[in-house]
């Protein structure tokens, strides 16, 4: 089932685009709509928002994937929350690729996580490259003839 994303909800990426061993910085912030409460403790409350990185396999052949790290911001009485991110790629992890018979890729997913209800999930796809890479690529390696 594909969820929504949170109307409400922004994240600014500072860099599609890391090295292993760096990280991705990001801002995010959770504003309500003028009026909206979130002061019940039933069902629809906004308990937190999650970023979270990860990489995922596709292609022929069995798929594998992880999250390497979330971050949990907590959301105050309105539901609102704002921070700074910052999510590491680790020093040992695959780099993005797309190749013929599989593909490696990264995404930075933002989910509100709602009490008792379907939470809404925002994704945006990065870049990971080798060290000394950035600059160098602008998609997945291995880079395409044009």
């Amino acid at each position: 089932m594909q969820r929504n994303a949170d109307p409400n909800l922004s994240i600014r990426i500072d860099d599609d685009v890391a090295e292993v061993g760096s990280f991705f910085g990001c801002d995010v912030a959770r504003s309500p709509a003028d009026g909206e409460s979130n002061a019940s403790s039933g069902p629809g409350k906004i308990r937190a928002v999650r970023v979270s990185l990860r990489w995922y396999t596709e292609g022929r052949g069995d798929t594998d994937s992880n999250t390497v790290m979330t971050v949990e911001l907590p959301v105050d009485e309105f539901g609102m929350t704002s921070g700074r991110v910052e999510l590491g790629v680790p020093g040992n992890g695959p780099i993005s690729y797309d190749g013929s018979l599989i593909r490696v890729r990264w995404e930075i997913s933002a989910q509100t996580d709602i009490k008792l209800g379907f939470d809404q999930l925002s994704t945006a796809e990065v870049l990971v490259v080798p060290r000394g890479g950035h600059g160098l690529y602008d998609r997945a390696h291995p880079r395409r003839v044009q």
